[in-house]
């Protein structure tokens, strides 16, 4: 089928491949543009004798030929396994030790697999190791790009300039690609080295023409199925010296080993970015103080007769209580956020007369630090104050709310804005200062703003603050009624009859990872001649502009997708509004009741609008642990259930309506 990754180049069967199957009494189907990567078209695969039909059509044939193994397909908002045929069978790239998931859906559809990455490399298989005909290619590929970027023949030459040296090209990993590329790089006249592990993989490079090379350690490299196996740490340690050698004399390294079902990385899902953005933060934080204490360290003695020196001093002195709010704080938000540590704030007793006499310890270390010129007080300081502002970052961080993590990731993205200000200048590096710089004032701004959005000062969300600033006193409005449930048919009616829709997302849909269905519905929607919008709230998803991320992930247009000043006033003229995922953003509470810990709180003012559809799991509250008026009002629905359910389902529906 059509690769869904567009950067790749591959078709699982070329059109010659399609004739032999047709010869053989097979009837091919072939996706509509499958081959387009590859230079082979749809008419070439239908003189072949293929049909050309859409993937559905495809992946319901008998037997199943791709090269990736199958995924969720957000165009059509279905994995492709759901699409398959019971008890098919599927030749395809499999990779089983990091698809657990994928092997346990074909396993429930009694699919026999051929995983083309588990084909041994023997003598009778080798017709079909696509494995090594990839191998092959990558390792001829690499020669041929690294010639390019080069800048000079890999021959030598005589010029006249001069003469010309050939190039040196180490290639290490003697594998089907290694070989391709040591046999491309001598034909082209380079120099080349080969280092292995296998001693059968080093007599190949000298029978190319390269110059094998060994380490004095004897240990063997040979794994099971003709690859390389994991050596020694005695072994890597005398490799990365031979490597940091030859890279003084060589010109070009090539590396192309491989060991199978070795994870090289991990991919982190767009959803996980709040986390991934705490976790980096934790990092620069620790940089700081790290960076802080070993340039003190190091100026320490010209501090004597440096005019620069109580500069150097206080700076190294901000930088590290900077930094170590900065990274144990960051540890916090991430634990809360990747589900680690309790969301619910941790309200210690005496919290604020703890972090106070924490706050006066950092400060009041600061006097013998800049009195005393002792080399033992300064690192004394220094390692006194990372360890008080590490404990502050804990208790300031575990005292805020899951509500308010959007907040607290703009926050540590200030501080590590301002610690990287402070290696910076220590380390006479402008760039790191100006970026520092940038990042430290834009947090500043951005957390500002986000926090007038909510209606809350800088200092109650740091502190862990209870309500607004416009929260009264009384006891808040009790929620009284009956609210009105829908299913999916009956939504989808709605959604038929409406001319103008608004969507409001909330973390809901994040977690749910529904922004593909809803991509598709809106595309759906679109084309039926409706006006389909978004309506995003500033303090939306766990992370300033996720929800943003997320739909122009999922391919929704950007001029469709509006803050929430853009759009309030819209929505009393608005047929249906989707609610999805969202809770607090929507809650009518912060205008209707002023004893509300969130009133006053800006909110989309969906509750306007002739209809509204909230599609949450529950009737529960949000993350600020406030009741909704809004599910009880008349021109309001409940569609229960998982967001990405009931986003595939109303997307299933309403294609089949039209």
């Amino acid at each position: 089928g059509r690769l869904v990754l567009r950067s790749r180049k591959e078709v699982a069967l070329s059109p010659a491949g399609v004739q032999a199957l047709i010869k053989q009494g097979f009837n091919v189907v072939v996706e509509s543009g499958a081959g387009e990567s590859s230079k082979f078209g749809d008419e070439q695969y239908a003189q072949a004798g293929a049909t050309i039909k859409d993937l559905k059509d495809v992946l319901a044939s008998d037997v199943v030929v791709k090269v990736r193994a199958p995924v969720f397909n957000p165009a059509l908002g279905v994995h492709e396994v759901d699409m398959m045929k019971d008890a098919s069978t599927l030749i395809s790239f499999i990779y089983p030790a990091q698809n657990p998931e994928l092997m346990d859906m074909l396993s429930k559809k009694k699919a026999t697999v051929l995983a083309m990455d588990q084909v041994p490399r023997v003598t009778i298989a080798q017709g079909y190791d696509a494995l090594s005909s990839m191998a092959n290619i990558a390792g001829y590929k690499a020669v041929v790009l690294a010639a390019n970027s080069f800048g000079r023949f890999f021959t030598g030459q005589i010029t006249a300039a001069g003469k010309v040296p050939p190039a040196k090209v180490l290639i290490i990993g003697g594998g089907v690609a290694g070989l391709a590329a040591a046999g491309t790089a001598r034909a082209m006249g380079a120099i080349v080295r080969g280092f292995d592990t296998r001693a059968a993989a080093l007599e190949q490079f000298k029978s190319l023409g390269a110059e094998p090379l060994e380490v004095d350690i004897q240990e063997s490299g040979e794994g099971q199925g003709g690859y390389a196996k994991e050596m020694s740490k005695e072994f890597i340690e005398a490799e990365m010296k031979l490597f940091a050698k030859q890279c003084q004399e060589v010109d070009i390294v090539i590396s192309t080993a491989l060991i199978p079902g070795l994870a090289i990385a991990k991919k982190i899902q767009i959803s996980d970015l709040p986390q991934l953005v705490a976790a980096f933060h934790s990092l620069v934080g620790l940089a700081a103080v790290l960076t802080c204490v070993a340039e003190y360290m190091i100026e320490y003695p010209h501090f004597a007769t440096d005019p620069a020196a109580n500069l150097t001093k206080i700076v190294a002195y901000l930088g590290a209580y900077i930094g170590g709010v900065t990274f144990s704080g960051s540890l916090v938000a991430y634990g809360k956020l990747q589900g680690m540590l309790n969301s619910a704030p941790l309200m210690l007793p005496g919290r604020h007369a703890l972090n106070a006499t924490l706050m006066a310890a950092s400060v009041g270390g600061m006097i013998p630090y800049m009195l005393d010129p002792s080399y033992t007080t300064g690192i004394t300081c220094l390692g006194s104050v990372s360890a008080l502002s590490a404990v502050m970052g804990v208790t300031l961080t575990a005292a805020i709310g899951g509500a308010d993590m959007p907040v607290v990731i703009t926050v540590l993205n200030s501080y590590s804005g301002w610690a990287l200000c402070a290696e910076g200048f220590l380390l006479n590096n402008n760039l790191l200062t100006i970026v520092g710089a940038l990042i430290g004032s834009s947090g500043a701004i951005l957390s500002y703003i986000m926090c007038v959005a909510m209606n809350r000062s800088l200092a109650n969300v740091i502190l862990g603050g209870y309500g607004t600033s416009s929260t009264g006193t009384g006891k808040p409005m009790e929620i009284t009624g009956t609210h009105t449930e829908v299913n999916v048919d009956q939504t989808v009616e709605m959604i038929k009859e409406a001319q103008s829709i608004i969507i409001t997302p909330g973390y809901g849909l994040c977690a749910a990872k529904a922004q593909y269905p809803i991509a598709d519905l809106v595309k759906m929607l679109k084309e039926a001649g409706k006006r389909v919008r978004f309506g995003i709230h500033p303090v939306a998803g766990r992370m300033p502009g996720q929800l943003n991320v997320l739909l122009a992930e999922a391919g929704v247009p950007y001029d469709i997708v509006l803050e929430m000043e853009e759009i309030n006033e819209d929505f009393p003229e608005t047929d249906l509004v989707l609610v999805i995922g969202a809770n607090d953003t929507v809650n009518s509470a912060a205008q209707e009741d002023p004893n509300s810990i969130i009133a006053g709180m800006p909110v989309l003012e969906v509750w306007k609008a002739k209809q509204v559809i909230v599609m949450k799991r529950s009737l529960g509250v949000g993350y600020a642990a406030v009741d909704n008026p809004i599910f009880y009002k008349p021109n309001t629905a409940m569609l229960l259930g998982d967001a990405k359910k009931t986003c595939d389902a109303l997307q299933a529906k309403v294609r089949e309506s039209q």
